[in-house]
């Protein structure tokens, strides 16, 4: 009898184990996948004065979508900057994070180290026990130097997307400024036709930090007709050349993916709405999020964002938020527009912090009935 009750009595603590790890957020979590992420952030020849723009990739094992914070800590921590305050990790997909590094006027030439920590952020209302836990750290060096390189642009990239008739042509390509100090760049974007006419022009000058790499999305303003086209960029004395075609309208394949939707809500008032788009039709695309969310049938709240160029085979961010009193359980329908056509739709249920979700309800029955049938084949034990 006694060995029975011991065993009872494991059961009953495994029981309850299972179901704190089950409804605790704080104990699931996400860590920085070092082989695909960057494992430094390495600056060389820094000018100083100058603001040098540089990128910090970060993959993560998450699979669903996770938040995250940086922190800049050590000898050189004041000297970097971050535009956001929380990041989205997706799964599977790496996440580009933009730094600045504001070099002082006044340091002297030399080695400095930083570290950038990687905060878990909890995207419940409740407070994970992973908040603010530092999950990695990048170390950062940076080599001051008092003598100036202006070594120009790199091309690095040059595309010219195939458009419709009635649509507007694209370019895209990938500069760097390999100087290290601020530069602005003439760059003229010339169209010729089949018989080498001239027949579209774009210049644009934009600014470039000091090694900063900008990835250039421009038009031109020319309706093309049907045909095949040379293109020509110009770059701070750089060059490159693509081809690329005109076709007719509706020809052009049109579609798209959610990879992720998620929603996440904060002391009951704040709702986040974040989706992870991918276009893999065959043209850009101007789209935008709309969404409607439900509460018993009715709708309670419609919204949708500005729209994004997104490149074929390329994925997108979509986020919005808004404020008001909540509870119980909501439904939310996301869609993808362009122009008049739906390119992807996904839905799903959030609740309040009030709310009891039935999952859970059926989890907690179930453990229950567990326990119960095990009380009841302790006690008939015993009048036996």
């Amino acid at each position: 009898m006694v060995d029975e009750k011991k065993v009872i009595f494991l059961l009953v603590f495994v029981i309850a184990a299972v179901l704190l790890l089950s409804f605790h957020p704080g104990f699931t979590g996400y860590s920085i996948l070092e082989e695909k992420s960057d494992a430094s952030v390495i600056v060389e020849q820094a000018l100083p004065g100058s603001t040098i723009r540089t990128e910090l990739m970060l993959e993560t094992n998450t699979d669903a979508l996770s938040y995250g914070k940086l922190l800049a800590t050590g000898e050189a921590s004041s000297w970097i900057h971050f535009i956001s305050e929380e990041y989205a990790f997706f799964p599977d997909m790496p996440t580009d994070i933009p730094i600045y590094i504001s070099i002082p006027k006044d340091v002297e030439e030399g080695e400095y180290e930083a570290k950038i920590a990687v905060l878990a952020v909890s995207q419940d209302a409740e407070k994970n026990v992973l908040e603010n836990q530092i999950i990695s750290y990048i170390p950062v060096h940076i080599t001051v130097s008092k003598e100036e390189q202006r070594n120009g642009f790199a091309v690095e990239s040059f595309t010219v997307y195939t458009s419709e008739e009635s649509g507007t042509v694209y370019f895209q390509s990938t500069i760097q400024n390999i100087g290290n100090t601020l530069e602005n760049a003439d760059i003229l974007f010339s169209v010729y036709n089949s018989s080498g006419v001239l027949v579209g022009e774009r210049s644009l000058q934009p600014s470039f930090f000091a090694y900063e790499e900008k990835n250039i999305l421009s038009s031109i303003s020319e309706k093309l007709p049907l045909g095949k086209y040379y293109a020509k960029l110009e770059a701070g004395g750089e060059r490159a050349s693509a081809s690329f075609s005109v076709v007719a309208d509706d020809s052009l394949e049109r579609k798209g993916e959610i990879i992720a939707l998620e929603s996440r809500i904060e002391k009951d008032t704040l709702v986040y709405v974040d989706v992870y788009f991918k276009n893999s039709g065959e043209g850009i695309e101007h789209a935008k999020l709309t969404g409607e969310v439900f509460q018993d049938d009715a709708i309670v709240k419609s919204f949708e964002t500005e729209a994004q160029n997104i490149l074929p085979g390329e994925y997108a961010v979509f986020s919005y938020s808004y404020s008001e009193p909540l509870q119980g359980a909501y439904h939310l329908n996301a869609e993808i527009h362009s122009g008049n056509i739906v390119l992807a739709e996904s839905s799903k249920e959030f609740y309040s912090s009030h709310a009891i979700r039935l999952e859970s309800n059926v989890v907690v029955i179930i453990s229950l009935v567990m326990l119960l049938l095990l009380v009841s084949h302790f006690m008939l034990s015993r009048r036996k």
